[in-house]
């Protein structure tokens, strides 16, 4: 099963196009706030594993769209709400764009996962802690989860390393 106890994958049936997607996508991230540090680490990941992808950390897609030549394929927003100002900018400029959504975020019915193509569902104790005052391991098993989908793109594409 994809489930496991700190993430769900919705809809199930994405992930396999998802995975196929990650060896000749253009890909664009966004995380801002704590968030921003989770886009940073699947950033690095990407570059270092030959994904083509870059990192966007101001919030309006609309002016990266006017000043980049070069389109993406598919956008991967991380927000723990679902609910930020930047994420939901994010969502309305994306809206009627031949643009894969990818989302990691703590709340299914967030507009953001609503809006996704592929929705990563972490597990999040402190749904209403928007300031990321109390301890929370979200933003932990953001990473765990991400390290989980790479290992299900090593697998399947024989990558060396998915096994481990």
């Amino acid at each position: 099963t994809n489930d496991i106890d700190y993430m769900s994958i919705q809809p199930v049936e994405r992930i396999t196009p998802l995975l196929e997607s990650l060896q000749h996508h253009r890909i664009l991230i966004h995380g801002s706030g704590f968030s921003q540090l989770i886009a940073q680490y699947i950033y690095n990941k990407f570059l270092v594993t030959g994904v083509n992808a870059s990192l966007a950390l101001w919030p309006d897609y609309e002016i990266l769209e006017q000043k980049n030549a070069a389109k993406f394929d598919s956008i991967w927003i991380i927000s723990k709400s679902g609910r930020s100002s930047s994420a939901l900018n994010w969502v309305k400029a994306l809206e009627g764009k031949e643009i894969n959504l990818v989302c990691f975020t703590g709340d299914y019915q967030s507009p953001l996962a609503q809006a996704a193509d592929t929705a990563f569902i972490i597990h999040d104790p402190q749904k209403f802690d928007d300031d990321i005052y109390w301890s929370n391991p979200f933003f932990g098993y953001c990473i765990l989860g991400f390290e989980r989908l790479l290992k299900m793109w090593f697998m399947q594409t024989g990558i060396p390393g998915g096994g481990a």
